[in-house]
């Protein structure tokens, strides 16, 4: 039958099967698989509430990648390893600092502001109920201020989850506040990721000293 159908049914029944294969396999048929780009988002232990620790790096941002494209990615990446039939609630933990040993130099809140608007919403989209707490440091004046703003964007729901631990250096501290210890035991920080949590606790994060 189709060997019959003009140029333009054809065209019309494939845009059909692509929409309904869109709908049928859902977010992961969506998502493109991005090119190399530094990891933002790394997976760690559990943290005192039982909550899954995922440890979000903004410094790592590439803003050659457009939001859409990190949110996505975002997505993905979490549902990789927490299903979505997964009931496992999770905790972020948003590091404002550099990493210059790492080659990754801080970056201004206002110039990623459309990167971190866009995650932003793919949480409240994709995972409004299973964010558990969303923590930001270290934060000074600058991180303040920038939250203050960034809290229009964001539902009242998911502004209850957020907490700001504060320090006078903000994004320039020299390791991770001490409030950290109340949410995490170094202990559930991988080998891999224990360099972002230098001087927390020196005995327990020894890999990153």
């Amino acid at each position: 039958m189709m060997r019959f159908s003009s140029p333009g049914d054809l065209l019309l029944r494939f845009s059909r099967l692509s929409s309904l294969c869109i709908y049928r396999c859902g977010i992961a048929f969506r998502i493109p698989h991005l090119g190399p780009r530094p990891r933002i988002l790394r997976f760690n232990g559990y943290g005192r509430d039982g909550s899954r620790l995922i440890l979000m790096l903004p410094c790592m941002i590439d803003t050659d990648f457009k939001p859409q494209e990190y949110s996505r990615a975002m997505v993905r990446g979490i549902e990789s390893v927490i299903g979505r039939e997964s009931t496992t609630r999770f905790t972020v933990l948003a590091d404002t600092r550099g990493h210059q040993a790492l080659g990754f130099e801080g970056k201004a809140v206002f110039k990623i502001w459309s990167h971190l608007a866009a995650m932003s919403k793919a949480f409240q989209t994709y995972f409004p109920e299973r964010l558990r707490r969303f923590i930001v440091y270290p934060a000074g004046d600058v991180e303040m201020g920038a939250y203050r703003l960034f809290k229009a964007l964001i539902s009242k729901e998911t502004v209850k989850r957020v907490t700001v631990l504060a320090h006078p250096l903000g994004s320039n501290a020299p390791k991770p506040p001490s409030e950290l210890l109340e949410f995490l035991d170094p202990k559930e920080v991988w080998p891999e990721n224990s360099i972002f949590f230098t001087g927390l606790s020196e005995a327990d994060v020894a890999a990153g000293t």
